[in-house]
């Protein structure tokens, strides 16, 4: 038995969809965006991830498997569609090598017109740290301690991404783990996109209110 269950999120123009399927005995699906307006799907290299197409994407789940993607279109209803499933012949499937469950990572951010205008500072460049002020407030050590954890998963999956030869993918997946490992690490890599997403979007929202709000303190004092 296959079960489907999704979630949509708003990062500025865009609707990011996260799915996830569960499967009893492994089986190769066909999910279909149900959205009014393409997909964006994860890229590697410029070109849609293993699976992917215009429309949606086909691919077999073996336990569970979380999906994610992006689109211009707003949310409405069930985003997605579980179209056909078939059972997996286990005779005829062969397990995957390490460069194909490294390839199957992809690049699971959505392209960088779904961003709107949240671009990158020209002064701080992805990867770079920013020069750190001794006069600056420091974020608390909980919320540094959060972005470190989601840090070093980037920095496993960037190494997983960055392979050119078998030797190399093998090292790489053996470094995480093994290829349940690797799995593991993209789907809660997905939940750190949702997670990021949501958080930016509320830290967007209070910079602009503490932006915009004035306490008339020495009004106050004189009043009080």
């Amino acid at each position: 038995m296959v079960s489907l269950s999704c979630h949509t999120s708003s990062l500025g123009d865009a609707t990011l969809v996260e799915v996830l399927i569960t499967a009893a005995s492994p089986t190769r699906v066909r999910i279909e965006n149900r959205l009014d307006g393409p997909v964006w799907p994860p890229r590697r290299q410029g070109v849609p991830a293993d699976g992917w197409d215009e429309d949606g994407f086909d691919g077999v789940v073996d336990g569970r498997l979380v999906l994610g993607y992006a689109t211009p279109a707003p949310p409405d209803g069930s985003p997605v569609e579980l179209t056909s499933t078939a059972p997996v012949d286990a005779r005829t499937e062969t397990a995957p090598t390490p460069e194909e469950v490294v390839r199957s990572l992809g690049d699971a951010r959505p392209p960088r017109d779904a961003l709107g205008n949240r671009t990158e500072s020209s002064d701080t460049r992805a990867g770079d740290e920013p020069a750190s002020d001794p006069d600056e407030p420091s974020p608390p050590d909980a919320l540094l301690d959060w972005l470190d954890a989601i840090e070093g998963r980037l920095d496993a999956a960037d190494r997983l991404a960055d392979v050119s030869s078998v030797p190399e993918a093998t090292a790489a997946v053996d470094a995480v783990g093994g290829p349940e490992d690797v799995q593991e690490l993209r789907e809660q890599l997905a939940t750190d996109r949702q997670t990021l997403a949501r958080v930016a979007a509320r830290c967007d929202a209070l910079e602009a209110r503490a932006d915009g709000v004035e306490i008339p303190a020495e009004t106050l004092t004189r009043l009080a």
